[in-house]
């Protein structure tokens, strides 16, 4: 009779360990499915934030040779004589055109014109 209660108490005690075991295991499967879930929903986020960055550093890039392309023009221009309205209103000064004429010609003012005609008028004198 003592065995027979000892195989009950130990009947017993294994239904409940395995009761116990299945409860924890299904705990787990849960708890691997969720993490999955949100692993697969971090991946996504990833991925758009990677795309995102990815657009954005292609913008950069565009904006970038934009720029370049714009600082090479405005050196051109600064570099171009037809953009350097003193510089050929000193050349014309030295041809003798009078103020007036670089006034109007080169959008200078009148006491501009007037002071740059003078000072070429007086380095040609002291050149001769």
């Amino acid at each position: 009779m003592l065995i027979w209660g000892a195989l009950f108490v130990l009947a017993a005690y294994s239904v409940a360990v395995s009761g116990y075991a299945i409860k924890n295991r299904n705990k787990l499967e849960q708890l691997e499915a969720s993490l999955s879930e949100k692993m697969a929903q971090f991946n996504r986020e990833l991925e758009a934030v990677n795309n995102g960055a990815i657009g954005v550093g292609q913008h950069l890039i565009h904006v970038e040779k934009k720029l370049n392309t714009v600082v090479s023009e405005q050196e051109r221009l600064l570099t171009t004589a037809e953009f350097q309205p003193y510089g050929q209103a000193e050349a014309m000064a030295e041809q003798g055109v009078d103020a007036e004429q670089l006034s109007e010609r080169f959008g200078l003012s009148e006491s501009e014109a007037q002071l740059m005609s003078m000072i070429k008028q007086r380095s040609a004198a002291q050149a001769l």
